[in-house]
């Protein structure tokens, strides 16, 4: 009998032991999926820092081609003043030697009509027609001045 309780104590002594054995490695097979989640974590936050950071990258890389996009059309647009300003002072410059062309023509012409009306008054008096008459009229030089 005592044989049989040895084998018995030996026997509990074994599931106690495969028991510690089996609880060791359930505790060690839940650390290790503690571990692999925890690890898992760090690798998802460090994805979506580096995600952020690209975004931030991008936005930023989008603000500087917004900008210097919006400075060529502020520079295109200052282009565009500076030729429309040439345009419009050509063409007052244009305008400005039409009128001095016209008024040149017209005083030469005025000058022509007033040797053409000296002319009439000194044939008249060339031949000979009343004092009164060329005396009365005047040169188209004389009214100018």
């Amino acid at each position: 009998m005592e044989v049989d309780h040895r084998r018995a104590l030996e026997a509990l002594e074994q599931i106690d032991e495969l028991r510690k054995h089996q609880r060791i490695q359930g505790n060690q097979l839940i650390i290790n999926q503690i571990e692999e989640r925890l690890e898992d974590r760090m690798l998802q936050n460090e994805m979506k820092e580096h995600e952020g950071q690209q975004m931030l990258e991008n936005l930023e890389r989008m603000q500087m081609e917004e900008l210097e996009a919006l400075v060529r059309k502020k520079e295109e647009q200052q282009r565009l003043q500076q030729e429309i300003l040439r345009i419009n002072e050509d063409k007052l410059l244009a305008k400005e030697r039409k009128k001095e062309d016209y008024e040149h023509l017209h005083n030469r012409e005025v000058y022509k009509e007033g040797d053409r009306l000296d002319e009439e008054a000194r044939h008249r008096r060339d031949q000979g027609e009343e004092a009164q008459g060329a005396q009365g009229c005047w040169t188209s030089r004389e009214v100018l001045q």
